[in-house]
C-alpha cells in the first residue's frame, strides 16, 4: 500500500478471508502505509480470519488511483474517468451506459407471455405475476456490483430492510420470478454479480435455460436461487416449483440454491431433474454445487425430490471443503437419488466427499446417486454407462445446443432385455395401480414370464417396485423353471423409498445354467405395500481372472451391495448410513446384517481382520457368516473400540480355515438394547496361529 495517508480513502475492498463462506466487501475509512482502515463491512464479514489461511486476499476497486490500465475506469464526483482502449482517443471512444435496471418489468401482471428478447444490460422481473412466461430470451449482464452489504441473500443495499421494494424483489440481483404459476423457459442468462434467475412464490417453473457465469460476486446468490420472501407469512403456501433440464455452470458459490427467511420456512415439496451442474464454488468455501439450507420442504404425504441430474466440478485452487450436492444444517423432507456426481482428473475440490447431508441437523435422504473419482476428463461428454445409477444412461441438461453423450454409451458390453408387468401372466388376485403397476394383494398371486433367455452372460434379474422405507419390506420369492431344474430364491425388497409411487430397483445375481426360462414371481411375506413394475435381464458386468492357487474368482473389491434387517426376516428398521469411507450404524436394532456379495478370497485363510469404532463404553458382538445369514458364524467379535475413530486392525481367528474362493458374507450385529459404531473394514488373512 503507498504511503500517501488516506490514499485509498474511499475504495471498495473486496474479499475472501477467514471462513470464506462468502466473498466480503468494505469501504475504505481511511488508509496508511501497510494498512486500511474499513467501515460498512458487509453482513457475514468473516472476521475470524488467521494469518496463516491460505485463502486471506483481497483487491481494491472503484478508486481513481487504481484506474491505470487500457479500459479501466472509475466514478468520482459524478464525473467518468476512463483510460482509453489501445487505440482509441477521447474523441473516436464510444460511451455507452445503462439506461435502466429492468428490461422486461411484469411486476403485478397476469397472463403474459414474452418471447424472443434480447437485452445487454439489464434483468427482468416478475414480482406478484401470475401465470407469466419468458420464453427464449437472451440476456447478458443482468446485475452488476462490487459493493454489497449483504453477501447472503441479496439485500445488498441494507441486509436488514429486507421488504418487497429491496434489490431483489426490483431486479437487481438477478431475474426476480415471484407470484404463483410463473415458467421460465429456453433462455439464455448470462453474467450477473448476483442470481441469474431468483425465483421465490409458487409452482415456479424453469425448464431448458443456459445460465452462466453467474454469482461472480461469490455471495449465497448466484445460479439459480429460490428464497422466500421474508415480509410475508411464513406459514403462506410457497414451493411446489419444478427445474428441468437447465445448464447452470461458472459460478462463485452455488449453482443451485434454497434457503429460507428465518430458518425452517416450510415449503411444499418440488423437483429439481436431468440439470446439468458444472464448475461451481469457484472461490468460497464449505459449499456445493447444489445445496440446501434450513429449510422443511416435505408434507406428509410428499418429499421434495432432486434426481437425475449430473452434478461435478467445484473447482478452485485452495477450496478444501466443497461437495456436489450438499443437505446442510436443518435441510429436511429432501430425497437425494439417481445422481451423477463427480470430479474430473483436473479438480482439486471433492476432498471430503461429493453427496454430504449434515448427520445431526438433516433428515434428508440421500441413496442411489453414482459418486465417481476421476472419470475420463471431458465432464459429462466423458460418462459411459457403467458410470449411471444401476448402468441406466439418461440425459441432463438444456435441449438447446444438445450434443450427443451417447457416443461412450457403447464401451459397455451389458445387453438388457426387458419385460413390464403387462408381460407377464397374471393368476391370482392382482390388481393394477394407478401408475402402471400391479399389487399382489396376496401370497397366492403370480406373475409368470414365460420363455426368457438366460444364455450369454445373462445372469442377472433387475426387479422394479415400489414401497415405503418407513415398513418391513415384503420379500419376492422368484422362481426360475424350464425342463431340466427348478431354482428358487428369496429377495427381500428393501428400499429407502418414502411411497410406493417412488420407484427402486433389486438386483438378484442368478447361478443358474445357460438356458431358456420360465421366471415365475410372488410374495411370500407381504407386511408393507408395495407395486411392481417390470423386469430386465442383464450381464452381470463382473470380470473373471485367476487366483494363486487357481480358484477362478470375481476381481472385485469388499464393496457392500445390500443390506437387509435381523437374521430371522423380521426386518429391522432401517439405521444405515452411508459416509465416505465407513458405514455408520446409529440406534440400529440387535441382529442387523450387512450382506457382502461375491467377496474374493484369492488363498486360504485362517484370520479375520476387523476395523470397528464405538464409544469406549460400548461393547460390541459381530458375526460372521458365509453363504447364510443363518450359516454357523465363522468369527466372533466381542469387545470393544477405543473410540469412534478407532480404525485399527483387531484379529480374530477363524473357526475354521478357508479355501480360496467366492464368498457371500453376513456381518451381523448382534447384542442386547439398540447399537451404534462406525463400522470401517473387514477383511481375510492368514496368520501363524
Amino acid at each position: 500500500l503507498e504511503d500517501e495517508p488516506d490514499y485509498w480513502q474511499g475504495a471498495t475492498f473486496v474479499t475472501v478471508h477467514g471462513k470464506a463462506y462468502s466473498v466480503a466487501t468494505a469501504k475504505v475509512e481511511s488508509s496508511e502505509k501497510g494498512k486500511l482502515n474499513l467501515t460498512k463491512t458487509s453482513n457475514y464479514f468473516w472476521q475470524d480470519a488467521l494469518d496463516e489461511d491460505a485463502w486471506n486476499y483481497g483487491y481494491l476497486t472503484g478508486h481513481i488511483n487504481a484506474v491505470n490500465l487500457p479500459g479501466e475506469w472509475t466514478v468520482k464526483n459524478n464525473k467518468l474517468y476512463i483510460v482509453s482502449p489501445s487505440g482509441e482517443t477521447a474523441q473516436s471512444l464510444s460511451v455507452e451506459m445503462k439506461a435502466r435496471q429492468l428490461t422486461v418489468d411484469l411486476a403485478e401482471r397476469k397472463f403474459v407471455h414474452i418471447v424472443g428478447i434480447e437485452s445487454f444490460g439489464g434483468s427482468a422481473r416478475l414480482y406478484n405475476s401470475e401465470m407469466c412466461v419468458l420464453n427464449n430470451l437472451d440476456m447478458k449482464y443482468i446485475s452488476h456490483y462490487t459493493y454489497s452489504d449483504d453477501q447472503r441473500n441479496g439485500y445488498i443495499d441494507d441486509y436488514l430492510n429486507r421488504v418487497a421494494d429491496a434489490p431483489p424483489a426490483r431486479g437487481e440481483v438477478g431475474v426476480y420470478i415471484g407470484g404463483r404459476d410463473n415458467a421460465v423457459i429456453h433462455s439464455k442468462f448470462d453474467h450477473s454479480a448476483g442470481a441469474g434467475i431468483y425465483m421465490t412464490g409458487l409452482y415456479g417453473y424453469i425448464d431448458d435455460n443456459i445460465i452462466s457465469n453467474c454469482g461472480y460476486m461469490g455471495s449465497y446468490v448466484s445460479g439459480i436461487t429460490v428464497y422466500n420472501e421474508p415480509w410475508r407469512d411464513k406459514n403462506e403456501p410457497k414451493g411446489g416449483f419444478s427445474i428441468y433440464n437447465n445448464t447452470v455452470y461458472n459460478s462463485g458459490r452455488y449453482l443451485f440454491i434454497l434457503q429460507s427467511i428465518p430458518e425452517g420456512v416450510p415449503y411444499l415439496p418440488f423437483e429439481v431433474a436431468y440439470n446439468d451442474f458444472h464448475d461451481g464454488s469457484l472461490n468460497t468455501l464449505d459449499t456445493g454445487n447444489v445445496y440446501a439450507y434450513g429449510v422443511n420442504a416435505a408434507t406428509e404425504k410428499r418429499v421434495s425430490k432432486i434426481h437425475g441430474n449430473y452434478v461435478y466440478t467445484t473447482s478452485s485452487q485452495f477450496n478444501p471443503f466443497s461437495f456436489g450436492i450438499y443437505c446442510d444444517g436443518n435441510s429436511h423432507g429432501i430425497d437425494v437419488y439417481n445422481n451423477v456426481i463427480f470430479a474430473t482428473k483436473n479438480d482439486v475440490g471433492y476432498t471430503h466427499g461429493y453427496v454430504w447431508r449434515n448427520n445431526i441437523l438433516s433428515t434428508c435422504a440421500l441413496r442411489a446417486n453414482s459418486q465417481l473419482r476421476n472419470p475420463e476428463a471431458g465432464g459429462a461428454k466423458g460418462l459411459v454407462a457403467e458410470d449411471f445409477p444401476k448402468n441406466k444412461p439418461f440425459y441432463a441438461g438444456s435441449l438447446q445446443n444438445i450434443e450427443s453423450y451417447t457416443a461412450n454409451y457403447n464401451k459397455t458390453e451389458e445387453s438388457v432385455t426387458y419385460y413390464s408387468a403387462d408381460d407377464g401372466n397374471r393368476s391370482g388376485n392382482i390388481t393394477s395401480s394407478e401408475d402402471g403397476g400391479i399389487k399382489f394383494t396376496d401370497t397366492n398371486a403370480e406373475i409368470t414370464f414365460e420363455d426368457v433367455n438366460l444364455s450369454e452372460g445373462k445372469k442377472n434379474l433387475v426387479f422394479y417396485f415400489g414401497a415405503d422405507r418407513t415398513k418391513y419390506p415384503d420379500i419376492l420369492s422368484v422362481t426360475l423353471k424350464n425342463n431340466l431344474s427348478e431354482i428358487v430364491y428369496e429377495l427381500p425388497l428393501k428400499t429407502d423409498a418414502r411411497g410406493v409411487h417412488e420407484m427402486d430397483f433389486a438386483d438378484l445375481k442368478l447361478d443358474a445354467e445357460d438356458g431358456i426360462y420360465d421366471i415365475k414371481l410372488k410374495l411370500v411375506r407381504i407386511l408393507g405395500d408395495t407395486n411392481f413394475y417390470g423386469m430386465s435381464v442383464t450381464s452381470n458386468g463382473r470380470t473373471i481372472s485367476e487366483s494363486r492357487d487357481g480358484a477362478e474368482v470375481l476381481a472385485i473389491d469388499y464393496t457392500r451391495i445390500s443390506k437387509i434387517g435381523t437374521a430371522s426376516d423380521a426386518f429391522a428398521e432401517p439405521g444405515f448410513e452411508d459416509r465416505t469411507g465407513y458405514s455408520y450404524l446409529g440406534n440400529t436394532f440387535p441382529e442387523t446384517m450387512i450382506v457382502y456379495k461375491n467377496v474374493c478370497i484369492d488363498e486360504k485363510v485362517n484370520t479375520l481382520n476387523l476395523a470397528v469404532g464405538t464409544s469406549d463404553t460400548t461393547s460390541l458382538n459381530i458375526k460372521f457368516r458365509l453363504g447364510s445369514p443363518t450359516a454357523e458364524p465363522v468369527a466372533v467379535y466381542s469387545g470393544g473400540a477405543e473410540g469412534w475413530n478407532d480404525r485399527s486392525q483387531k484379529q480374530v481367528p477363524l473357526t475354521e480355515e478357508l479355501a480360496a474362493g467366492i464368498y457371500d458374507v453376513y456381518v451381523e450385529f448382534a447384542g442386547n438394547g439398540y447399537i451404534t459404531s462406525n463400522f470401517y473394514s473387514f477383511g481375510f488373512s492368514i496368520e501363524n496361529q
